[in-house]
């Protein structure tokens, strides 16, 4: 259990915020990219009732679904605009686009490591 000295520490932090925050944190965990797994784990570590969890985020599917859907409905018209380029414009926004890929390749292959030791003054 050592291992998870860091869990043990938290949990009663986390059971609390569940039980007087639960349902939200079941509805907008799906919109935070990084944190949705740590936040959905969190209500299991804190005992959540599973069928409370299951419905709300069956709810929070729904609206994560209708919004992304709406959202590429009301955006498509731009795409249709960016489609509807003459071909000299194109080749310059692709090109714009490959430059901007290439530097930021050389970019990441030329960066320094960062190292843990301490620099050494002479």
């Amino acid at each position: 259990m050592k291992k998870f000295r860091y869990v043990t520490s938290v949990l009663p932090r986390a059971e609390r915020l569940v039980k007087k925050h639960g349902n939200y944190i079941v509805l907008f965990a799906r919109y935070i990219y990084g944190l949705r797994t740590a936040l959905i784990v969190m209500c299991g570590l804190a005992k959540m009732p599973r069928l409370r969890f299951t419905m709300i985020n069956l709810f929070a599917g729904l609206i994560w679904a209708v919004s992304y859907g709406f959202l590429g409905y009301f955006f498509s018209e731009a795409i249709g605009s960016v489609a509807g380029l003459g071909k000299i414009e194109f080749v310059i926004t692709a090109a714009i686009a490959v430059a901007a890929l290439v530097y930021w390749v050389v970019r990441t292959a030329n960066a320094k490591p960062v190292s843990d030791e301490p620099k050494q003054e002479e």
